[in-house]
């Protein structure tokens, strides 16, 4: 059993009905794919730990908090239905207060989770309860990725901490990306920037301290020096950066 600092990594999708079919397949086939790649680097096989949420209709944990060496995607993901976008952030935030182990004066405790969140629509409930739930934690790096010209204001709200309670903790690494499942290439690239994303995170010397960072810079900018606890900066993002 690894005595390893377990590092959570949420993935949050939106298997909404404008979703459903080669959509919500394309994404299915690239995390599994990613899954596949991340088990050969022995960093991440050590501390990465996922969970899939899904909404549609209502927010689902399709897989619990699983470690790297036994996370399987659902070999079928539905996609039907509204955008219970508010209701997955609330889910998410119980799903962590359930997952987490807390720092004690015999064990060090989980980093702050990564969270990766995919969405083509706009929430059909109520957003606003969930943020603010959602800004009520601590989080690691965290990414919003708007399929098919998703509508951004939420997204960037989830990102930020403009309209976050005082004293909101906005330190991580934030990135928007956009995707358009009509381009399979791009969608790739997006996922193959995620797994390599994790990689760095999972390999640093401190992956809380990947939050002190700059988020990583535009494909052709100069990549910014190691933090102050010698971690790699994440690596440039595919040519999809918002």
């Amino acid at each position: 059993m690894s005595s390893a600092r377990r590092l959570p990594i949420y993935f949050l999708v939106d298997t909404s009905g404008s979703m459903s079919g080669d959509p919500i397949n394309q994404v299915r086939t690239q995390l599994s794919s990613i899954i596949d790649g991340l088990r050969a680097d022995p960093q991440a096989l050590e501390t990465a730990h996922l969970c899939l949420i899904s909404f549609g209709a209502t927010a689902k944990v399709e897989v619990p908090l699983t470690s790297l060496e036994s996370f399987n995607v659902p070999a079928v993901l539905d996609a039907a239905g509204s955008t219970a976008m508010g209701e997955a952030l609330e889910l998410l935030v119980r799903t962590r207060k359930a997952d987490l182990v807390p720092k004690t004066g015999s064990t060090a405790g989980d980093w702050r989770p990564m969270v990766f969140f995919l969405t083509d629509g706009v929430p059909t409930d109520d957003f606003d309860a969930g943020i603010r739930e959602f800004k009520k934690l601590r989080w690691g790096v965290r990414v919003a990725c708007a399929v098919n010209g998703a509508e951004e204001s939420n997204l960037i709200r989830f990102l930020d901490a403009t309209d976050a309670p005082a004293g909101y903790p906005d330190e991580s690494a934030t990135n928007l990306v956009h995707v358009s499942t009509s381009d399979p290439m791009r969608m790739q690239a997006f996922f193959k920037w995620v797994s390599a994303s994790i990689s760095a995170v999972s390999g640093s010397a401190n992956p809380d301290d990947m939050a002190g960072g700059a988020p990583p810079p535009p494909p052709g900018a100069p990549s910014p020096g190691p933090t102050s606890a010698g971690n790699p900066p994440l690596p440039p993002p595919p040519p999809i950066l918002t």
